[in-house]
């Protein structure tokens, strides 16, 4: 019995010195690559600025100011200047279509563009043939072209604030204006 039960474990250390010779000897399986990450949404300030470039191609440069409702919250505020109240979405349609009466070839085109958290910023140049009068300018045919910057505070992909715009004053002396800081006070 001394000798069945020394073959029995005998053989049974002969099969797992096998197992793990084989095991040893086997190439290692292959590993199974991760799921590649799902597509990441563009983050917020490069939407912001997508929309930004689509407000300058289709509003002002192509004109189409209907486009300014789809992109203006219902508060939207756009401030010309510091000492007058800001202005809603309509009253800034109404005066983009008088900028594009006198300058019925306005193109605005971005030189640069520069967004972080809620607010997009871009410097350009407005180019434009006076065609009617423009500020007491009676229109001569002349083109100008001037200095934009444009600074724009938007949540959930619509326009809340809007700052700055063309150099208004550069664009009267190009057209044969006089600019004069008018009486001293």
């Amino acid at each position: 019995m001394f000798h069945n039960r020394s073959l029995i474990v005998f053989v049974a250390l002969a099969l797992l010195a096998i197992g793990a010779i084989v095991l040893a000897c086997a190439p290692a399986p292959t590993p199974v690559p991760p799921a590649p990450p799902p597509p990441t949404p563009a983050p917020p300030t490069e939407a912001n600025k997508a929309l930004v470039r689509r407000y300058v191609e289709q509003v002002p440069n192509g004109g189409h100011f209907e486009v300014l409702d789809e992109m203006a919250a219902p508060g939207y505020k756009r401030y010309l200047s510091a000492a007058a109240a800001p202005v809603n979405a309509a009253a800034n349609k109404q005066r983009l279509a008088g900028l594009r009466t006198v300058f019925p070839d306005l193109q605005i085109t971005i030189e640069d563009m520069i967004a972080e958290g809620d607010r997009v910023v871009y410097r350009g140049t407005a180019r434009g043939t006076q065609q009617v009068a423009f500020m007491g300018i009676p229109p001569a045919g002349k083109q100008g072209a001037v200095a934009v910057i444009e600074i724009f505070r938007i949540e959930n992909g619509k326009f809340v604030e809007h700052w700055g715009g063309p150099d208004t004053m550069d664009m009267v002396q190009q057209l044969g204006g006089v600019v004069s800081a008018g009486p001293a006070k």
